[in-house]
């Protein structure tokens, strides 16, 4: 009889290798890499599943001990149920060589966003070898952001046969679930990681986050106050309760995670944005301004600061200061909307709807293709 785990359905030959994944404690305990703070290069927790490196590609059990992924596992069903027929020799010489180019192929890829070519390459090294997940995981984040859904959890199923001790096709399995912004089945799955593997405090915030697009906040506010006990040093826990605090509009709560996470990180510009936002939210915009100061002189090149900055200008009715802010935006990046959307919007509360529309008219023409998003800031 399957194992139904939320709405998908696994064949007979899953159900064992779930069943022990989902409800037995006698398990090894994931690398300690996966407890550690992240680094400051490291974006925003909506990348909660980051690739960590050692420098080169790692292969066999190497790849599961040094790299975390940030991308989906792989192969196709059918392929699942032959994988152990006509391998390839692995250490051949020459298919070492083959190996090593189709990796630095889907390295290239996965960096470009090309995803018909991450596939090809994907597809290529595995037929070389399947024991390195982090390949798998290429394979179907490409065939996600070709809009393949079902080839996608088709691929995490057959990679969860393959590599049954893969702790993190789980995860990705997870979050294929969050991207199609399937919370009930998001949830499922991030508790089954959670119960499976208590350490790996990715699985805690992504159930928190599943609980809170669920409209159950009060749950996912009790799994993140239990999370910042096990992992008081981990940031990114820390920011999935900011932004839970500022979603229930406790924004002095939030405040205080932002500092916390500051605290534990102030290399990364996300992390002065966020404690910026939050001061703003809560009404203190002096403060909030300073802390932009401080983020910006440490991270000038940051876009999503410049564009805090801005804000901050706005929210105190400083029009003035606003329009000159999101113009030296638009001056440092000019390929990028939201200098734009700013200047609009700033203009239409200023009360100066003349202007409004050449600003309306000037990004018309720079973004063609973005219509939608200033024609319905003008409307209003």
């Amino acid at each position: 009889m399957p194992l139904v785990w939320g709405d998908f359905r696994v064949r007979t030959g899953c159900t064992e290798i779930l069943h022990r994944h989902c409800a037995t404690e006698s398990v090894a305990r994931p690398p300690t890499y996966m407890t550690q703070t992240p680094s400051s290069s490291q974006g925003p927790a909506d990348r909660s599943v980051r690739i960590r490196r050692s420098g080169s590609y790692p292969s066999g059990k190497a790849a599961t001990e040094s790299t975390a992924s940030a991308v989906f596992a792989i192969a196709s069903r059918d392929e699942a149920d032959t994988v152990a027929v006509g391998l390839m020799d692995s250490n051949s010489e020459d298919t070492a060589a083959r190996k090593t180019a189709l990796a630095e192929r889907v390295h290239t890829a996965l960096r470009n966003a090309d995803w018909p070519e991450l596939e090809r390459s994907a597809r290529s090294y595995l037929e070389l070898d399947r024991t390195e997940w982090w390949f798998h995981g290429a394979l179907a984040r490409a065939l996600r952001e070709l809009r393949r859904p079902a080839e996608a959890e088709d691929t995490l199923q057959s990679a969860m046969l393959l590599l049954p001790d893969g702790l993190w096709l789980y995860v990705d399995y997870a979050r294929l679930a969050e991207h199609a912004r399937d919370w009930d089945n998001a949830l499922i799955r991030w508790r089954a990681v959670a119960s499976r593997w208590p350490n790996i405090w990715d699985a805690l915030l992504g159930e928190a986050r599943s609980l809170k697009e669920l409209q159950r906040s009060d749950e996912a506010k009790d799994v993140l106050l239990a999370a910042r006990d096990r992992f008081p040093d981990q940031a990114l826990v820390w920011a999935e309760y900011a932004r839970l605090s500022e979603h229930l509009r406790d924004f002095d709560d939030a405040v205080a995670a932002w500092k916390r996470v500051r605290d534990l990180d102030n290399k990364a510009p996300w992390v002065h944005w966020g404690y910026a936002n939050a001061l703003r939210l809560s009404g203190r915009s002096d403060d909030a301004e300073n802390a932009i100061a401080a983020g910006r002189a440490r991270c000038p090149e940051d876009r999503g600061l410049a564009s805090e900055y801005a804000k901050i200008a706005e929210q105190r009715n400083d029009w003035a200061s606003a329009l000159a802010r999101w113009s030296s935006v638009q001056a440092e990046w000019p390929d990028d909307i939201e200098g734009y959307l700013g200047e609009i919007r700033t203009l239409l509360s200023a009360g100066e709807p003349e202007r409004a529309t050449a600003a309306t008219l000037n990004t018309t023409r720079l973004f063609p293709t973005a219509a939608h998003l200033w024609h319905d800031l003008a409307r209003d």
